[in-house]
């Protein structure tokens, strides 16, 4: 599992290029009062901009969008409240409704600085940020369950041929 609190740099390079795609999936969606909260520049001083600035290419035609600061420290606040409640939700019914409520009551910076009447910026974040997060922890989960059945077959196999 995860080292609870602390988030490595890797990590945070990672939650810094998932904003960005936060920002570059919402940007057309939302008014330019919102846009203008999510979007960033990418600064290659900044140490969760690394990846970004490395993987950013002049020739791309629609290259690596940046998240404001905002939505970058909002972002690793849902990566937080994510794990330490995944494991407790992902085996019950309404996984993604209780992720969501769940989300949204203990981020704070949702309410305060993404809250918007208009286009409902908080919530597309949230929903989002949700549909990322938790395909890809199934699809580690998956991982992890088809490995251990492997090693299980290749036991069975070894002894049915003795």
């Amino acid at each position: 599992t995860y080292d609870e609190d602390v988030l490595s740099l890797m990590e945070q390079n990672v939650l810094a290029y998932i904003s960005g795609y936060i920002v570059k999936k919402l940007k057309d969606k939302i008014c330019m009062e919102c846009k203008n909260k999510i979007c960033g520049e990418i600064d290659p001083e900044n140490e969760c901009h690394h990846f970004l600035s490395e993987k950013c290419y002049s020739e791309a035609r629609h290259g690596l969008m940046a998240p404001s600061g905002e939505l970058l420290e909002t972002v690793q606040s849902l990566e937080d409240v994510f794990r330490d409640i995944v494991e407790i939700t992902a085996p019950k019914l309404h996984v993604k409704k209780t992720l969501v409520c769940t989300l949204q009551k203990r981020v704070t910076q949702l309410d305060c600085y993404f809250n918007c009447s208009r286009c409902h910026l908080h919530l597309l974040v949230v929903h989002l940020f949700t549909n990322i997060r938790f395909h890809f922890y199934l699809r580690k989960n998956n991982e992890s369950i088809a490995q251990s059945n492997k090693r299980k077959n290749r036991k069975t196999l070894k002894f049915a041929h003795l």
